[in-house]
């Protein structure tokens, strides 16, 4: 569709001097990112998912907040376009390795893409091209569709689990191994 991943659209807060007076110049500096995963971690611990009606309300309340956070801007909104068909059409698997507890997500690429049809996403990394891109043109943070997937995919009833060894860790990165 030839989107592109986004960065953070929040205004970087202005330098402070040290002679501030405290007054109009202090600006308080928003994280989308990080105002989107308390939310999630909030929806997560609040809404009991052990029955269908409680996964159907967690979902709604999940897409509903990053629309909120991220629908306002038009490259926000494609994201999230983008993020929702990742969740409908691809398989997402969270790899954890034991006893450690590091993890990623595996994301299944559509046709193919150049990692050989997966990509590993942790949440400030993806091994996709247009997270690479983007982070190399800006210095915010960058969040890309198979990033906001990931991160929706618990609350979407989405997300497979698969445990591993410490030792294959590094082995499984590529997700090569992974079976989706």
């Amino acid at each position: 569709r030839g989107r592109q991943a986004m960065a953070d659209p929040t205004p970087p807060s202005p330098a402070k001097d040290d002679e501030s007076d405290g007054g109009d110049e202090d600006v308080l500096k928003v994280d989308l990112l990080a105002t989107l995963d308390d939310a999630l971690a909030y929806i997560q611990q609040s809404f009991p998912q052990d029955d269908e009606a409680g996964k159907v309300r967690a979902r709604d309340a999940a897409l509903r907040v990053a629309d909120d956070l991220l629908g306002g801007d038009p490259a926000g909104r494609d994201l999230m376009d983008d993020a929702v068909d990742v969740l409908q059409t691809r398989t997402l698997k969270r790899v954890t390795a034991q006893p450690s507890g590091r993890s990623f997500v595996c994301v299944d690429a559509a046709f193919g893409g150049s990692s050989g049809g997966r990509y590993a996403c942790w949440k400030d990394f993806c091994t996709c091209e247009k997270f690479s891109e983007a982070a190399a043109r800006v210095s915010t943070k960058v969040l890309c569709k198979h990033m906001l997937a990931a991160r929706l995919a618990p609350l979407c009833s989405k997300l497979d689990t698969q445990d591993i060894g410490d030792d294959q860790y590094h082995s499984y990165i590529s997700c090569r191994y992974v079976e989706l």
